[in-house]
């Protein structure tokens, strides 16, 4: 089970046998400065004319020592009026350190350079108090719940509160919704609780969720004003209109269909050129092409046939009347002769 850490600790230090800074016949005016990665994160307050302070109860956050076992550099100055106050000593330590009393601190100047010089005083830790709750966060509103406490967050889809204030106690629920924890809307079963079952077809109940869908095949409303049925005709139920059942066949039925793979009356087969560009459509597949009015296919070919009939004719009557003549041209050669 994890060990509780609290937030803050209230600490209790004593200097001893401090180094004179102000002269030899006098005394220091000693201070502390705690420092974090270079920053300064707590400072005491001055005592005048001592190489022994008692220095007040003073408190250390937990976070800005970087938790119990972050490393913190304390450092002991000696107070001066003009302003130019001077080093005592300094020495690295943890929040950890602190909490154990009794410990004491040896301070250590670099700049000494005296003959059998060991530390410029000591810092003796007189009591330590660990703290739940740290007296400046106390003494400020904070957007962070106690421990044990709900967490209060603004409503959903309005803007953080200014940072240091507090939003508005519970949770508040979008306009339209339920609160939470409140019955939920109607049609909707209980948080937790299974949905209601529906017969099969049966319309989709009405209320929270999405809107009803359009019937199949149909166009959705425009927005707008609801599409009102004609006068005195009832509106149609809710929920989704069953599909339109196939096509009805032309009166009559279907004409018959080639075989598969079989090409239709008229169609070239699988493989063969098309018909030539501009030349008329074979018969069968598509619309029929119709004759004439007034000529059947028929009266075609018998006005073709008469036709074959006068030339044959005609030939005939040619080859007797160059015969006749090519006859009496014989019979004058032979008088002739």
């Amino acid at each position: 089970m994890a060990s509780f850490v609290p937030q803050a600790y209230l600490i209790h230090l004593k200097g001893s046998d401090l180094d004179r800074k102000d002269g030899p016949f006098k005394k220091s005016d000693p201070y502390l400065i705690f420092k974090r990665n270079g920053t300064e994160i707590f400072k005491s307050e001055v005592k005048k004319q001592t190489l022994d302070p008692d220095w007040q109860d003073f408190e250390l956050d937990v976070g800005a020592c970087g938790g119990l076992e972050g490393a913190l550099l304390m450092e002991c100055w000696d107070w001066d009026e003009t302003g130019g106050d001077d080093f005592i000593g300094s020495v690295q330590l943890t929040l950890k350190d602190l909490t154990i009393r009794g410990n004491d601190f040896k301070l250590h100047n670099s700049k000494i350079v005296r003959p059998f010089y060991k530390h410029s005083g000591k810092i003796v830790v007189e009591s330590s108090k660990p703290l739940e709750t740290s007296k400046r966060a106390a003494s400020q509103p904070s957007s962070q719940p106690n421990y044990g406490q709900p967490m209060i967050q603004p409503a959903y889809g309005q803007p953080q509160p200014p940072h240091g204030q507090l939003p508005p106690q519970g949770y508040a629920a979008p306009q339209g919704q339920p609160a939470y924890g409140q019955p939920p809307h109607p049609g909707q079963p209980a948080y937790g609780q299974p949905p209601a079952p529906q017969a099969y077809g049966a319309p989709p109940p009405h209320g929270h969720g999405h809107p009803a869908q359009p019937a199949y095949g149909q166009q959705p409303p425009a927005p707008g004003y609801a599409v009102q049925p004609p006068y005195g005709q009832q509106p149609p139920p809710h929920g989704y209109a069953p599909p339109p059942q196939g096509h009805a066949a032309p009166q009559g039925g279907y004409p018959p269909q080639p075989a598969y793979g079989q090409p239709h009356p008229g169609q070239p087969a699988y493989g063969q050129p098309a018909p030539a560009y501009g030349a008329p459509p074979p018969q069968g597949y598509g619309q029929p092409v119709h004759a004439a009015p007034g000529h059947s296919p028929s009266h075609d070919h018998k006005d073709k046939k008469d036709k074959k009939d006068k030339k044959d004719k005609k030939d005939k009557d040619t080859k007797k009347k160059m015969g006749k003549f090519f006859g009496a041209v014989l019979d004058v050669a032979d008088a002739l002769t």
